[in-house]
Order: C-alpha cells, then structure tokens, then sequence
C-alpha cells in the first residue's frame, strides 16, 4: 500500500539507528537477555530525561543524531516482552529480504512515543494515534515469536495494530528472527502448523488495562470482525512461511532428503490452502528426491510414491490412474518395515482416506483399512496418538457413508472426546469430528440440532482456513442442505448462492461447488421452483460425470427424473427444450439395464437406513426429497414425520418407468408390442417388483384385437 497522501507521514529511524542505539547502551553484550520494556526503562528513558521528548523528537533535535530521522515507511508491530536484540534482527532479516535495508525507514512505539508523558494519556489518544499513524504510513510489519504462538498476538493493541491494516486495507508482513526460523523448519508438520492454527485467536488477547481491551474489542467488532482479523494473521504467517521454504529448498538445502523434507513442509501449506495443484507439485518434487536419495525401492521413496498417487486423486484425476498402484505399495511397504510401523499406518491411513473421498466404489476397502489401523495403533503408540483419532473419524465418516447411522454415531463420539482431551475441542480437527456428528444427527431426521453445530464450525473455519479452502467450503455447503431438510429451503438457497460465488473461480474446489449446486436443486425443489432445480440437476450429472463420479452423476439424473414427474402431475409445464433435453439425459442414463436396475443409486430409506430398492416414496408435506423411503417402510409408516401415506409421492426406479413408458406410447406392430411387454413381464419377476407395482396389460393403452381371424384381414 502506498502511504497515505492526505495525512503527513510521521517520523520514524532508518536501521541504522538501532545499531547506534547498541553501541550508545554499551554494546550487544550489554543488551543480551534484556526485553524492550527493559531498554525503554534502563535506557531511553534516562537518554531523553534531559529534554523529556521521544526518543525520535530528542535525535532530531541533535545536528549529531538528526541525519536517522525521516518520514517513515514501515510500521513495527512488536510486544514489548521480546527480546530487544531478537526484535532488532527480525527486522533486519526481513528488511535485507525485502532489498529495503537502506530505505526502511521504522515508526517504533518505544522510540516514537513520549515515554516520560506515556501513562497519562487515555485510550482514546493511543487509538488514535496508532490508527493515524499506521494509515499514513501504509506498511505494517509484525515482528512474531514464537512462530507457532506468537506473544505479539495474546497483546490486544498489537491485535489493534491488525485491525486498523484490514480496514485501511495496508500492507501487512511478518518478521522473524533466524533462530525462531530456524525453530520454524525444524517444528513444522501439519500436526504442528494445525495447533498454531488453533492457538492464535485474536479475540483471546489480553491489556495491562482492562478498558483498553473493551474499547479496541468495540471498534473491531463495530468496523470489521476477529474473524477477518485472524484471516489476515493467517494469511501472512502463511505466505511468510512460503516464502522461507521456497529459499530454504532453493539455497540452504544441500542434500535430496533435506530438500525432500522442505517440499513436504510446503506441501502440508498448500494443503491448508486447498492449492492441489501446489500439492501435486510439491509431491512430485518429494518423491523424485527420495528416489534420488535412496532408490525406487525404498520405505521412503515407496510412501513419497503413494502419496503423489493419492495427490492426484486431489485433481480429480479417474480412480484407475491412482487407485491399483496405490494399493500395490501397502503389501511391499508392509514386507519390509513391518505391518504395524507407524509409517506403515500413516500409510494405511493415506489410502483409506482417499478412497473415502476421491472413490465411489470403495468404502469396503476403506472400512477395512481403517479397522486394520485401529487395532494396530491402539497396541502402539495408543490411544492419545492424533493417528488413532483420525482413523476413529475415517470410520465414523465411512459408516456415515454407508448409511449405519449408529455405528457413525458411535465412532465419532468416541473420536470427539479423545479429540478434546488430547487437543481441545476448537481444534480442527474436532470441529471436522463434530460436523460429521451433527450430520449423522441429520440423518437421523434431527436438521435443527445439528445447525447450532455446524454455523459454530463454519465460523472456526472462515477464522483458520477463509473463504477459499475445501474444509469451509465442504461445511458450508453441508450447512446449506441442513437448512434445506430443516424446511428453510430460501434461506439454504441463499447461502448456496453465496457459497458459489465465493468458490466458483477456484478449480481446486470445482467439485465442492458441484455439490453445492445439487443442493440448491434440492432447494429449489423444495421451493417448487421446478425450472431451477431441473437446471441444477441437469448441469450437476455432467459435471459429476466430467469429474469421474458416475455415481453422482447418476443420483443427479434420478432427482432430475423426479422433479419431472412432480412437475408433470402437478401441471407445471417447463420450457419444451427444458423438457426434452431433461428426458433426453434420463433417458441416455437409464434405458440400459444394470446389474441393479431397481437400486436408486445412494438414495437410503430414512426408517430402516437400507439402500432403496424399488418404489422411493418421499413426503410432499416435508420439504421435497428431503428423506426417502422404501415402500415396505412407507407402507408400514415408519416415516421420521409421521405424515400419514396420502401426504407422499411415489416414484417407481427410473429404468423401470422407461419401460412401462415405451409400453404406454408404443406405435409399432402388435406383435412388437406383445415382445416389448414380454420383456417387461421378464423385468418384473427377475427384479421382484411387487404385484401390486407390475402396470397391466390393459393399462399400457395398446389396444387388444379381439376380432375372428379372416382370410381377407
């Protein structure tokens, strides 16, 4: 950010002042240990009692001294517990990276303020001043240690500092000592970087002077929120952090597995970002060191290996590409470093969790893994081990999947108290752990308390991850389809709306919004805004398809069926290129049988929690399509709402329907006809459809030639 035109800028002290200042003191030697409270006290203070001005007012004034002071272009964010030297080559660190040295001119609280006047003045005038101060000069820089729980960050007014960037829109950048660099590399994982994510909250920040905490409090959430304040916190340290590796992995790391451990370092940021492209990258760069360090046949080069694989699945790449030689290297991984090696688990692990999320066909396998994991892990390291939680999540998260709603429900509760034990219940993880919850709660037919759970959720993930990230995006759209099923189907349009224009222009969430946008058909059906959700269902199949989901894509097309259907009874007409383009689709997906013709594909019976097969009843009362029944549970009325069988429709599978509909407006041959409905009598007993299900001869509409055969016909 330029600085700001219509304020003058303050005075601040180039770099080389703070060196002067060292040598003035007595030297680094002298300084060692000291904070910067304690230079301001021991040192500043008695160097400007003669004149009682700030430190920068007391050297201008001095034509020995005078030649530091300049109009500033730099901010210094810093707390006053820091090490004074640690504080003083962060910013020459960063500064020297930033080709400013020379130029970096610093407005610095200690120096700026008149220590000797400071504890009069109220809040008012400090807010004022550091919000005046700060916008003229445009550029902040906030000195953090450690780097995983700054103390810059548990102090509210540094927090202020933050706040008066985001609404004047400054540039804000991080700096960082080599040592706590040093700290930075060696410490940071994604289990690592998680817990730093968890740590920082802004709103948690504390004063010396209780009011002044309520009345910065009060001008943050007046102008902007904590939540956008942490984004910006976030964001920095993140790109900061980005910064330092790419220089670490290009110029300090020597040998491929330090290189190696650098790209791994940048590949769990990328993750954080939702950037699969940098993810697939970084994998890449991984496994080509490890190969180069160790050979193709190596523990290490394997696992680098496997996880390239599952990257690409990240990029929605088809299962036949990653899938079979990502299985192929558990057996030899497990041959040479042992079935129950921690690294054989996270292994394990990696695998089961891309077939969960990137598969169609594999929760099976996916079950297995993770139960396999289970056992193994909680022999060693234990229970408390985060491995051990996540595979208690993956099997809740695939028992949600497959539709056993107790066994879900068991798993996760099991992980959300482990979770909050061992890393507290604002974790990401544990809100991950409590979304899914909350969903099983909504299959369950309980929307309405599942929504506290999950607006709490979106909030901690708009605060770590923002707007842009797979996490946030994956619970908003799961937010949006509970107040779908919680009958507010405007209100989920709204916030599916939103969601998509927030999310539309990342392709690393293309398939998110997919499923954001079969929402809102759902919501638009709900709505009886029948055209919409024909459009939505429509587009949805193709994209889902293009992604390699045909499971999807086929769920797509069967609610598409339905909402035809609605529409037709009710007598609402659509446009007829609408109409014909819809039928055409449904027509393209199910005039060929399958193995399961009379399966709906992923639709499960809200009583009895089984796969529908045959007739889907769904209650016209309730917002459409909300839950779904099979027809011995409608019949027996185990439905969740109670609505008595005259308040539902009833659709027979879409393949069947195609039949029964080529019977009724066949114009062919009779004795075509009487094939064709052979064919359709062979259908219903292979398929078991119920008698009372099965459409007569009579009904098709073809009529019968009841006449006397004569030689003359």
């Amino acid at each position: 950010m330029e600085p700001s035109s219509a304020t003058p800028l303050p005075l601040g002290v180039t770099l080389a002042f703070f060196r002067h200042l060292i040598d003035l003191c007595g030297g680094r030697t002298k300084l060692q240990g000291h904070t910067t409270a304690q230079v301001c006290f021991d040192y500043i203070v008695p160097l400007t009692a003669s004149t009682q001005l700030s430190l920068v007012e007391h050297i201008a004034a001095d034509a020995a001294t005078a030649h530091f002071v300049r109009p500033a272009n730099w901010y210094i964010s810093h707390a006053w517990s820091y090490l004074f030297l640690e504080t003083v080559d962060s910013l020459e660190v960063f500064f020297a990276q930033q080709q400013l040295t020379d130029e970096a001119v610093v407005w610095f609280c200690v120096f700026n303020n008149n220590q000797h006047r400071a504890a009069g003045f109220p809040f008012e005038y400090w807010s004022s001043t550091f919000k005046s101060q700060l916008s003229a000069i445009g550029n902040v820089v906030m000195v953090m240690h450690p780097w995983n729980d700054p103390v810059v960050l548990r102090r509210s007014w540094c927090v202020f500092e933050v706040y008066v960037a985001v609404t004047t829109g400054a540039r804000f950048e991080m700096a960082m000592a080599p040592d706590q660099l040093k700290l930075l590399i060696d410490d940071l994982d994604e289990v690592a970087y998680d817990r730093m994510l968890t740590a920082i909250k802004s709103e948690q920040s504390q004063t010396t002077v209780p009011s002044d905490r309520d009345g910065i409090f009060a001008l943050i959430q007046a102008e902007t929120s904590f939540i956008e304040v942490d984004r910006l916190i976030f964001s920095t340290i993140l790109t900061w952090i980005k910064r330092a590796l790419h220089r670490q992995v290009t110029f300090q790391a020597n040998t491929p597995v330090e290189q190696a451990l650098t790209w791994k370092q940048l590949r769990s940021l990328y993750r954080v970002e939702s950037d699969w492209s940098a993810y697939v990258r970084c994998s890449e760069q991984i496994y080509h060191c490890f190969s180069q360090a160790h050979g193709s046949n190596h523990e290490e080069t394997l696992y680098a290996a496997a996880t390239w694989y599952t990257a690409q699945a990240k990029i929605s790449q088809p299962y036949a590409s990653w899938g079979p030689p990502l299985e192929k290297i558990l057996p030899t991984v497990e041959a040479r470093i042992g079935v129950g090696h921690l690294q054989t688990c996270y292994l394990r692990q990696n695998i089961a969790t891309t077939l969960l999320v990137y598969s169609e066909d594999h929760d099976v396998r996916t079950e297995q893994l993770l139960q396999q994991n289970r056992e193994l892990l909680l022999v060693a390291p234990g229970p408390q081990h985060i491995l051990t939680m996540l595979t208690a999540i993956g099997l809740g998260r695939v028992y949600l999947k497959l539709h056993r709603l107790q066994d879900a429900e068991q798993w996760l509760s099991l992980a959300i108290n482990d979770l909050n034990t061992h890393l507290g219940p604002e974790h990401i993880l544990a809100a991950l752990a409590q979304n899914l919850l909350a969903l099983v709660h909504v299959e369950l037919g309980r929307p309405r308390d599942a929504l506290p759970v999950l607006e709490a959720n979106i909030q901690l993930a708009l605060r770590v991850f923002g707007k842009k990230n797979d996490t946030t995006a994956t619970m908003r759209m799961e937010y949006g389809h509970t107040l779908y099923r919680a009958g507010e189907p405007y209100r989920a349009a709204a916030e599916l709306d939103t969601l998509v224009a927030d999310t539309n222009s990342k392709v690393d969430l293309a398939r998110t919004v997919v499923e954001a946008q079969e929402a809102r058909g759902l919501a638009a059906w709900a709505a009886a805004d029948y055209a919409m959700a024909a459009a939505c269902f429509q587009e949805c199949a193709v994209k889902f398809r293009s992604h390699h989901w045909p499971r999807a894509a086929r769920k797509c097309t069967a609610r598409l069926f339905m909402v035809l259907l609605d529409a037709s009874v009710r007598g609402v007409a659509l446009k007829p290129t609408v109409a014909a383009s819809s039928w055409g689709r449904i027509e393209d997906e199910f005039t060929e049988s399958t193995d399961t013709p009379e399966v709906w594909t992923k639709e499960f019976c809200a009583g009895c929690h089984e796969a529908i097969l045959g007739s889907l009843h769904i209650c016209d009362v309730c917002p459409r399509g909300a839950y779904t029944y099979c027809h011995r549970c409608w019949n027996a009325g185990n439905v969740l709402c109670g609505h008595d069988e005259e308040s539902f429709l009833s659709f027979s599978p879409p393949h069947r329907h195609l039949l029964e509909k080529n019977l009724q407006t066949f114009d062919g041959p009779l004795d075509a006809f009487e094939d064709a409905f052979r064919g359709y009598e062979t259908y219903c007993i292979e398929q078991r459809v119920p008698l009372d299900e099965r459409q007569p001869r009579a009904a098709l509409g073809y009529e019968i030639d009841t006449r006397l055969w004569h030689p003359m016909f």
